[in-house]
């Protein structure tokens, strides 16, 4: 599993293991917001939110009582971080998911600098699979 640093993702080895992404896609696409310059996941239960934020950084905030009268938590990565971690999902995620992903692909990079591992990666297409157009 990976080790966390003040925040940031730091990978065991080279790089995140596939059933960690294929997992964290499967989220995205179901539970996500996703702004111009960062992505957001909140929920009831913080459990998986911790395991996200395990993989790949991120930060986890716990909120008072929501629209419901629940206490929740919300996951969320922000700037070049989050472009990044867009690009590995893209491939896995729906047309749909995809098109809202396209505004944060875009942005300028102006709040931190990319995680160069997963950069390098990513660039490289260590991750991508061919899907088809299956979606």
């Amino acid at each position: 599993m990976a080790r966390m640093s003040a925040g940031k993702f730091t990978a065991p080895t080279s790089w995140m293991r596939t059933v960690d992404l294929h997992w964290l896609a499967g989220l995205v696409e179901g539970e996500a917001t996703i702004g111009r310059r960062h992505l957001a996941i909140t929920q009831v239960d913080p459990e998986p939110l911790i395991r996200v934020r395990a993989v790949c950084g991120g930060h986890v905030d716990n909120y008072g009582n929501g629209k419901y009268g629940k206490p929740f938590t919300r996951w969320h990565l922000y700037g070049a971080d989050a472009r990044t971690l867009a690009r590995m999902l893209a491939p896995l995620l729906s047309k749909r998911r995809q098109r809202q992903l396209e505004p944060l692909l875009t942005s300028e990079a102006r709040y931190s600098e990319p995680l160069p591992h997963l950069s390098a990666q990513v660039r490289e297409g260590v991750i991508q699979e061919d899907h088809g157009d299956e979606r």
